[in-house]
């Protein structure tokens, strides 16, 4: 029953957090110049119109795959294996973390990520080393 809880968990967070963080695009998020480099022309190509922020830019591109550089798609690519494959050691580095402090927090559109995320401070650095992957998904 754990295995599967922490494995819906896991697809929630992806697909949650890509739809759902409350940051916008900007500030002080060390990837945003990377994610710069690699996708600012199609953003500005496709995805002008769009409000930033609660993962709309990463929807808009992924929405635009088809169309967007290799550039930026081969960027987004190798984020998305990045987060895949970190959810495969979720369970050790984050299921006591989560266990004490976001058991009780309904799960979908990154409600439990952002529980983490809210208790960076208080979480063990492996979860924080864990979750890190996922902040590009703010956009």
């Amino acid at each position: 029953m754990m295995r599967i809880i922490l494995v819906a968990l896991a697809i929630s967070m992806i697909l949650s957090w890509v739809l759902y963080h409350a940051e916008a695009l900007g500030g002080d998020d060390p990837q945003l110049p990377e994610f710069n480099a690699h996708c600012s022309d199609d953003v500005n190509r496709f995805c002008s119109g769009v409000t930033r922020g609660r993962g709309r830019v990463f929807t808009c591109l992924r929405a635009n795959k088809e169309k967007i550089s290799e550039n930026c798609h081969d960027y987004i690519a190798g984020k998305l294996n990045k987060v895949m494959s970190s959810f495969l050691s979720f369970r050790t580095n984050c299921g006591d973390d989560y266990s004490k402090f976001c058991k009780n927090v309904e799960r979908g559109e990154g409600r439990v990520m952002q529980c983490l995320w809210m208790r960076s401070s208080e979480i063990s650095t492996d979860c924080k080393k864990q979750i890190a992957p996922f902040r590009l998904f703010e956009y």
